[in-house]
């Protein structure tokens, strides 16, 4: 069970529990089938830590096991997915492409990180994305990206108050 999700029981008994077909992402298809039948909230609060340190054999870092995870989670909820607007495709698509390129950074993969990180780019041109597609800077490298980012938007408004 994901450490941050809290469900019923009776509720996860009525959708069948995790999908044991899922290798990757349970917790992920989980929450779609609970979305459909009850009430989701949030917590804005951190209430657990995850540890991202370690080998390249957890699952998170085992790419092409996760993606053919990701399409049987497609075909699963096809008909689902293609009432979703527009901009949610889009978003879908985006997560998908930022999902991929932590998972193949795991592994060490910078040349793919950086394709899909210039991917989810194409689809929302976050400073954050080209940062780390230039760069090939991975997910754990967050702390570095945020101050670089910092950095390049203090410049870039500091040019824009200097030429008005």
């Amino acid at each position: 069970m994901p450490i941050t999700l809290f469900v019923k029981r009776d509720i996860l008994q009525k959708i069948g529990g995790f999908d044991v077909n899922m290798r990757y992402w349970q917790e992920y298809e989980l929450e779609i089938r609970l979305m459909q039948i009850t009430l989701v909230g949030f917590v804005p609060e951190i209430l657990a830590v995850a540890n991202r340190q370690g080998t390249v054999k957890r699952l998170t870092s085992q790419y092409d096991n996760w993606e053919l995870s990701v399409d049987y989670l497609n075909k699963k909820h096809e008909q689902l997915f293609s009432g979703l607007s527009d901009k949610m495709k889009k978003r879908k698509t985006e997560y998908y492409y930022r999902e991929a390129a932590y998972r193949v950074s795991a592994v060490g993969d910078k040349k793919r990180m950086r394709e899909f990180y210039k991917k989810a780019y194409s689809i929302n041109p976050k400073l954050e994305y080209r940062v780390r597609c230039i760069l090939g800077l991975s997910k754990d490298d967050t702390i570095f990206v945020e101050s670089c980012i910092r950095k390049i938007i203090y410049v870039r408004t500091e040019r824009k108050y200097k030429h008005s």
